[in-house]
């Protein structure tokens, strides 16, 4: 076990209390913050053989793959747990400087120890291009992180001029442990992105249907948006569409209209709608009250649940006119239209934008593309969810089966889809 893992694992059976000069006398006029920075980590490890299992991908032709999520995961286990170790320290009200001093150049150490090892760790040679290029992908993206994070340990606080000297060390500890918890947020986040371009490689390299892949790029974050904007797996889609959208708008100033084919909970129509307040949207999603030929009990919340219906429409009312939920499938709605359908403003045509995200099997995928591609404008963009390796033989091969000749198609972080029109 290395110097960091030991310290984060052995801290509390050590009295640190001691060693931070802690004491029943110590005193800071500072009212101790009621709860601490919420934590981040993602097993990437476990989604990525979960991934492998469904696509019936052999191990041994993944093993570079897996290693380097492996690896990743364990890094940002031990980030969270550094600072949940640090949290612990705070919440016993440390308040020399010289006492956090020193729990400090501790922790910045194990940062810095994992960082200098990490190129080490991922020096995997691959026989593929692809997977070659995510891995080195994937240890630069942590390297960079972790530097960043290692950098900004010890240095600047928060203002101490209103405050008693003696709490330097509470103020410290405090600004210490939230930048740590970004970090391992920042983690969780890009392990996204980070097992993103692992299956994609894997994809194209073992999977593909004899389809050209030489002009595809590995997924990425958008231009412009940075980790600390995203806070869960749903805004990297928002992030993405809304990246998407802002082109469109730039190059035509009307409103957009955009349609989404399955909503679920709504977090991507509710997150485009507060970015862009010109945008008009339709979302449709039958709720059928199954999933995947199995019945979900009403109320779970799960995919399909009939109950999510009322719940979602609550959330988009507050958008008015520009925005309207239809509880139909998205197949009814192409051949009746969006104004007979589902009530809808304007017809489901000239769309700026479309998003499929409904049925993942291949004939719905198929059908969504068939049915909705045609009704976007020139310039503007089809798109959809779950380009991944689970979803090899059902969203990917419909993908690559009605993507135009003459369109390229691009790809972002977490599955997300597009071509421009």
């Amino acid at each position: 076990m290395n110097s960091g893992a030991h310290w984060a694992a052995q801290n509390r059976d050590t009295d640190l209390r001691q060693v931070a000069g802690l004491s029943a006398t110590a005193f800071c006029q500072l009212q101790e913050p009621q709860f601490l920075e919420e934590l981040g980590f993602r097993n990437a490890s476990r989604s990525m053989l979960h991934h492998l299992e469904v696509a019936g991908l052999p191990m041994e032709h993944a093993k570079e793959a897996f290693h380097t999520a492996d690896v990743y995961t364990g890094t940002n286990m031990m980030v969270m747990l550094l600072a949940d170790s640090l949290g612990d320290l705070c919440t016993q009200r440390m308040t020399h400087w010289d006492s956090f001093y020193y729990v400090c150049l501790q922790v910045r150490s194990s940062i810095r120890e994992l960082m200098l090892k990490m190129p080490e760790r991922l020096t995997v040679r691959s026989r593929s291009r692809r997977l070659q290029e995510a891995i080195e992908n994937v240890a630069q993206m942590t390297t960079q992180l972790l530097s960043n994070l290692a950098s900004a340990a010890c240095m600047q606080l928060p203002p101490t001029s209103e405050a008693d000297p003696n709490c330097r060390g509470f103020l410290g500890c405090h600004a210490w442990h939230r930048r740590l918890a970004q970090g391992s947020h920042d983690l969780a986040v890009l392990s996204h992105v980070m097992q993103t371009q692992l299956e994609t490689a894997l994809l194209w390299d073992s999977i593909m249907f004899r389809v050209d892949t030489g002009y595809l790029q590995l997924p990425e974050l958008p231009a412009g948006v940075s980790l600390g904007d995203v806070r869960s797996q749903d805004d990297l889609r928002v992030n993405t569409l809304s990246t998407l959208i802002a082109r469109l708008k730039a190059s035509s100033p009307r409103s957009l209209r955009m349609v989404e084919i399955g909503v679920h909970h709504g977090e991507v129509a509710v997150g485009l709608l507060q970015r862009h307040p010109s945008l008009q949207y339709l979302g449709i999603d039958p709720y059928p009250g199954e999933y995947g030929n199995m019945r979900v009990r009403r109320g779970s919340g799960d995919f399909g649940d009939s109950a999510n219906f009322r719940r979602t429409a609550a959330r988009l009312r507050r958008f008015g006119h520009r925005a309207r939920l239809c509880r139909r499938h998205s197949s009814q709605v192409a051949r009746a239209g969006a104004m007979r359908a589902c009530q809808a403003r304007w017809p489901a045509k000239h769309l700026g934008l479309v998003f499929i995200d409904g049925a993942h099997d291949f004939r719905s995928v198929a059908a969504d593309i068939q049915h909705w591609a045609p009704r976007v404008r020139p310039g503007g963009v089809v798109s959809g969810h779950d380009y991944r390796l689970g979803e090899a033989f059902n969203v990917v091969r419909a993908v690559h089966r009605f993507l135009p000749a003459n369109r390229h198609l691009q790809l972002g972080p977490d599955g997300v889809w597009w071509w421009i029109v």
